[in-house]
């Protein structure tokens, strides 16, 4: 039987990568499903490697909040209760109301043309109906509004919030005609924060963040404490 050959320095962090990103595209699409088990042996052999890149990745997905392990199951996809989207979605409009106050008292013409090239790719990609495009640019969005607060632990706590709901956010913006709302959303909130109100920025973002706790709630399968299912919901 032959042996797997041990990549090269360069290749490992290359291959990790790539790995990394299917794995990711395969959680946040669906096609791998909450609770589903990613046992390294198997993954090892689906992608030809040997099973070091393949812990490496496993370690990023539990970082990124895609992926949980347990000494008893091992590494599994990540999945989420009622209650845990019920309270994250409490703190994380208290948490982003602060962030968009704050970046409004910084809001330079330099950070406003940021924002708005953020928004001219994620129209590109609307347009295109490429939610995995428009995904990224989002997070981008995101974390430039968050870094603007100048607030290390504010920004640390969002970051954390929004690797925790990633595949709930994926999955509203592969919604037929959501990309749409979610751009008219975000160029509100621009619009907002260039005449610096931040309350009024805020707003916008507390009932963009309650539409979706909302949408989220039509769609929870099996009741509190059930696994997260999207899926084929009406």
């Amino acid at each position: 039987m032959a042996r797997r050959s041990s990549p090269r320095p360069g290749r490992a962090s290359s291959l990790t990568q790539r790995l990394v990103g299917r794995l990711e595209e395969e959680i946040l699409s669906g096609a791998l499903r909450p609770g589903e088990r990613l046992v390294e042996e198997e993954l090892s052999a689906r992608f030809g490697t040997s099973r070091t890149p393949v812990r490496e990745v496993l370690r990023t997905l539990e970082a990124k909040g895609l992926v949980t392990t347990r000494v008893s199951r091992g590494a599994q996809v990540r999945q989420i209760s009622w209650k845990e989207i019920d309270d994250l979605y409490a703190v994380r409009a208290v948490l982003e109301r602060m962030a968009l106050e704050l970046a409004s008292r910084r809001v330079d013409r330099a950070y406003v043309q940021r924002l708005e090239g953020k928004l001219h790719r994620m129209r590109r990609a609307a347009r295109r109906g490429d939610v995995r495009a428009y995904f990224e640019v989002d997070n981008e969005f995101h974390a430039l509004v968050f870094g603007a607060s100048e607030n290390d632990v504010l920004i640390e706590l969002l970051r954390n919030l929004e690797r925790r709901v990633q595949t709930l956010r994926f999955a509203l913006l592969s919604l037929p005609d959501h990309l749409p709302r979610s751009l008219a959303h975000h160029a509100a909130v621009v619009t907002a924060l260039k005449r610096r109100q931040g309350r009024l920025a805020a707003g916008i973002r507390r009932r963009r963040i309650e539409e979706a706790k909302a949408l989220l709630a039509r769609f929870f399968r099996n009741g509190a404490g059930g696994a997260w299912d999207l899926g084929s919901g009406s």
